[in-house]
């Protein structure tokens, strides 16, 4: 038997062994650390070097990095399931030379063609048929734009996400409540400015009310309200807290986060590329919006109808950086009958947004004017003017239907010669 003083000395060589063994277990804990960042580091010069090269366009070809990248983002309640259908669909569309990034929400009733089935039917569907590879097919023949990459999604990781976020501030518009016995599930969200956190957020994008996933709710301005534009709404506020300074420190957190929460086949050099481009980012260069249409019945089903006229222009300016052409206001100025319609199909010919047609507030207009309210729109209400024969003008007031008003006076003709001249 040992002797106390044998205990105390086999303990202490004990406590010696133990603290050598975690030292050691520090040192090579450490020399992965410094191994794994030196990696990162060097293979982030690498592709900054030739990421430069690209932008100086010493090949003589345009790169990969200089131009947009198109990735579909959707939501699902289980990514294992191909049979699962997509709950959330948009198109992220990054410039990583400008900064410049759209949101595309597509509503997942919208009624699509799907190439590999010879049918149409609901956007929502291609993932439950084909999976990714499909989906992005499908979103590519309905948008008319290549997409080659996609991130996908369930909500379990979301939470964690605008947790790491600190939250994200948003103003809600009206109580959300429901209440789902069979899962347990009570929403209550008062209305105001509220901080959500990640279990509210995600209760907040997910909730549905009598509106649906999308409605229409005023065709002359073309405002929509539903779950989607909820959804748009809320990534607008997410995108607002995670460009902020406060939230720099966080990043390495919240890719963390993100990585672990998705799938995606995006190749390393583009996400390098969006990363680098970081600096690049502000909320003035973030454009979102939905596919605009309608809800309507086909073949006994209920589809979101795209307006395909509207989507041209939208897909432009949201996916490709160009201008939204302006909303217009035709107003009569000289009484002569049939000259405001006559305007209007030149002007939605020529892929402008006629919102409204009426009278002016008398008919002894004897110029044709364009009003703006806003000087930058200065450029494309001078194609307006090109097209009917008027002049620009610049109004301090405010119009309350359209970015322009058009009020057609007695030189009123149109580019192709049709009307008085």
């Amino acid at each position: 038997m040992l002797s106390p003083e044998e205990v105390a000395k086999r303990k202490q060589e004990l406590e010696q062994r133990r603290a050598q063994k975690a030292a050691q277990q520090r040192q090579r804990t450490l020399l992965i650390i410094v191994a794994v960042a030196v990696g990162l580091v060097l293979m982030g010069i690498s592709f900054f070097i030739s990421y430069q090269s690209g932008l100086r366009g010493d090949s003589g070809q345009a790169q990969a990095g200089s131009k947009r990248i198109h990735i579909l983002v959707m939501g699902v309640d289980d990514p294992t399931h191909h049979g699962s259908r997509t709950d959330t669909m948009m198109v992220v569309s990054v410039d990583p030379t400008t900064g410049d990034v759209g949101v595309l929400s597509i509503p997942r009733d919208t009624r699509v063609w799907i190439p590999d089935r010879n049918r149409w039917d609901r956007v929502n569907a291609a993932y439950a048929y084909g999976g990714a590879s499909l989906a992005m097919r499908t979103v590519s023949h309905f948008l008319q734009t290549p997409i080659d990459y996609y991130v996908l999604t369930d909500f379990s990781g979301f939470e964690g996400i605008v947790d790491t976020l600190g939250g994200v501030e948003l103003q809600v518009q009206r109580r959300m409540y429901y209440v789902d016995n069979a899962q347990d599930l009570i929403i209550d969200i008062q209305p105001g400015l509220q901080k959500l956190d990640g279990e509210t957020a995600l209760h907040y994008v997910r909730f549905r009310d009598r509106l649906g996933d999308v409605s229409l709710v005023d065709p002359l301005n073309q405002q929509y309200d539903g779950r989607v534009e909820r959804q748009r709404q809320f990534i607008v506020a997410m995108l607002q807290e995670v460009l902020q300074p406060s939230n720099v420190a966080k990043l390495p957190s919240l890719v963390q986060q993100g990585w672990n929460m998705v799938q995606t086949n995006l190749p390393l050099d583009r996400m390098l590329a969006i990363a680098m481009a970081a600096p690049r980012f502000s909320m003035d260069k973030v454009h979102t919006t939905l596919v605009p249409g309608t809800a309507g019945t086909m073949g006994g089903a209920s589809y979101w109808l795209a307006d395909t006229e509207r989507l041209a222009s939208v897909k432009a300016a949201v996916l490709y950086g160009e201008p939204l052409p302006l909303t217009v206001e035709i107003l009569n100025g000289n009484g002569r009958s049939g000259e405001g319609s006559q305007a209007r199909d030149v002007l939605r010919s020529n892929g402008m947004e006629v919102v409204n047609l009426g009278n002016a507030d008398h008919f002894d207009y004897a110029e044709t004017l364009v009003r703006i309210y806003d000087p930058q729109h200065q450029p494309q209400a001078e194609r307006i003017a090109h097209l009917v024969n008027g002049q620009v003008v610049l109004d301090d007031g405010e119009s309350r239907r359209a970015d322009a008003t058009v009020i057609l006076g007695r030189n009123f003709s149109t580019l192709d010669g049709s009307g008085d001249i």
